[in-house]
């Protein structure tokens, strides 16, 4: 699931499909628990996702999640 999901943010990104690709990363980012390691580098990556579609609040939510 996580290697078809990773699969498809990829593409999503390559099609410049930032909003698709934020989605997924933060529902696939919810599916793990709190103790997981890709849990805040999916949102890290979700905050650069919504970066490049210059919406800085969400951006900034998800970026502090990250951390």
């Amino acid at each position: 699931m996580v290697k078809s999901s990773l699969m498809m943010i990829e593409l999503f990104q390559a099609f410049d499909k930032y909003q698709e690709s934020a989605t997924t990363l933060v529902k696939l980012a919810n599916v793990f628990s709190d103790k997981e390691q890709l849990k805040p580098m999916l949102f890290e990556q979700a905050s650069f996702d919504y970066l490049m579609q210059r919406q800085f609040r969400k951006s900034v939510f998800y970026m502090h999640l990250a951390g």
